[in-house]
């Protein structure tokens, strides 16, 4: 493999022996996945301190950190998350003996509200004049045609799974279900505003200015060519300064930044046959095989990111938002009766704690609390195991806790976690940006690989 099994005790350990600046147990919060693997880790860290200490005998501070291994923090991730959450639990509102539930005994809670709640909302979205049969408050119910939408073609009988399954991607963000709220928010504004302005069509923006950037400059250098080659010259200028000029065109649109003007404009587009040339040289081959692309990319565009007048994007947006306005409204008031019937019986889930744990290092603007920053004072170095695994929402808690004194170990191959939603773009991302620690930049970095 990688060797990664190895790295993490062993930088634990070189800390902790070293001669001029030791670690200290009691400062470090190390975590992994398992408790096989958390217990594999201890296991190593006695084994290192045991034999330093038969070498020093003397050292009072090999000493002290074999006394400490019993209560050192070097537990799963999620025994970590709950242990901080007990410790809150007056200021989370929650019964100090509370236990960890598992499935199948939150699984009956959970569908009963569920199967109440969706009652509920059929009823709440129906129109006022629906009578007769069961079927009629379906007719033109919002609610109904979210449920549609979501469910394809699904069965129905599964519809209280296939909700709680959705409703499970949302749990490891630091939003939470949240997502939903604001993209509802995005969305009608976006509606209401020149497309090329929103988030969405930033994208699109962005993506047609570097692309009519690369032909521009192509073109620009088959100008220089033409310019040396008078036989080529006489026969091409014509096509590529009618090419050139159609890209600079389409250019001063985007710079404009009215959707529809680009939409116009892109479609002006004429690519006439070439004449036929012998003896072409190098450049004009090239040419013509940019030619041959550029009208594969102008295609593409017009039917994709260019297809759709901005009224029927805008309709689109409003379409969508709708759905996840109802959504949101429907999870929102689900998870909050379904943990506080939890917190009535004294159960809660992991999912729970976590997003309990981030609600305490975090404001409603997502900054760190003073709960945050006194946490992460308590610990001079986060050792975290199989960083590959971790989610969106356990990054940010580490992120907040260890801020730039983590150490991360993980091997991107190894990512077995993707059903509870990890990500192992995460780790991917860090790597490409954290210089290697040989590299000259390295010195002045916030973290290095």
């Amino acid at each position: 493999g990688s060797g990664k099994t190895s790295v993490l005790p062993e930088r634990i350990i070189r800390k902790l022996t070293d001669t001029e600046h030791p670690a200290d147990l009691s400062r470090m919060l190390i975590v992994t996945f398992t408790r096989a693997a958390a217990a594999e880790l201890k296991g190593r860290i006695a084994k290192a301190l045991t034999d330093a200490m038969a070498k020093d005998p003397e050292n009072a501070h090999l000493s002290r950190q074999l006394f400490l291994l019993g209560s050192a923090q070097i537990s799963t991730i999620d025994a970590f998350f709950q242990k901080a959450v007990r410790a809150n639990f007056e200021r989370l509102s929650l019964p100090a003996s509370f236990r960890m539930a598992d499935d199948a005994e939150v699984l009956p809670i959970a569908t009963e509200i569920m199967d109440g709640l969706l009652e509920e909302y059929y009823d709440r979205y129906a129109q006022n004049d629906a009578k007769g049969s069961p079927f009629a408050k379906l007719q033109q119910n919002p609610f109904a045609q979210t449920i549609d939408n979501l469910m394809s073609n699904r069965s129905d009988g599964k519809l209280g799974a296939v909700l709680r399954e959705f409703l499970a991607r949302f749990s490891a963000e630091p939003e939470g279900i949240e997502v939903l709220g604001r993209l509802a928010k995005e969305l009608n504004e976006a509606a209401d505003a020149e497309y090329f302005t929103t988030a969405y069509g930033a994208v699109v923006r962005e993506y047609l200015n570097d692309l009519f950037d690369g032909h521009i400059a192509f073109l620009k250098k088959t100008l220089d060519h033409l310019d040396a080659t008078p036989d080529m010259r006489a026969k091409y200028l014509g096509y590529v300064e009618h090419e050139l000029g159609y890209c600079q065109a389409v250019k001063v649109a985007l710079d404009e930044g009215v959707y529809e003007r680009v939409r116009i404009v892109a479609n002006t587009l004429t690519t006439p046959n070439l004449p036929g040339v012998r003896n072409k040289t190098a450049e004009m081959l090239a040419y013509q095989n940019w030619r041959s692309k550029f009208k594969s990319d102008v295609a593409k565009i017009l039917k994709s990111v260019l297809n759709y007048p901005a009224d029927i994007i805008a309709e689109q947006m409003r379409r969508t938002a709708l759905p996840a306005e109802i959504l949101y409204r429907f999870y929102k008031e689900y998870t909050v009766r379904l943990l506080n019937e939890k917190i009535t019986r004294g159960l809660l889930e992991f999912d729970d704690v976590r997003a309990m744990l981030y609600k305490l290092l975090t404001d409603e603007h997502g900054n760190p609390t003073p709960f945050a920053e006194e946490l992460a004072a308590s610990y001079d170095a986060v050792y975290i195991d199989e960083y590959q695994d971790v989610d969106c929402l356990q990054d940010r808690i580490f992120a907040l806790i260890g801020q730039n004194r983590r150490f991360m170990v993980g091997d991107i191959k190894q990512s077995i976690y993707g059903f509870r939603g990890s990500e192992p773009s995460i780790f991917a991302g860090y790597r490409r940006e954290m210089p290697l620690h040989t590299a000259p930049e390295a010195a002045q970095a916030n973290g290095i690989c």
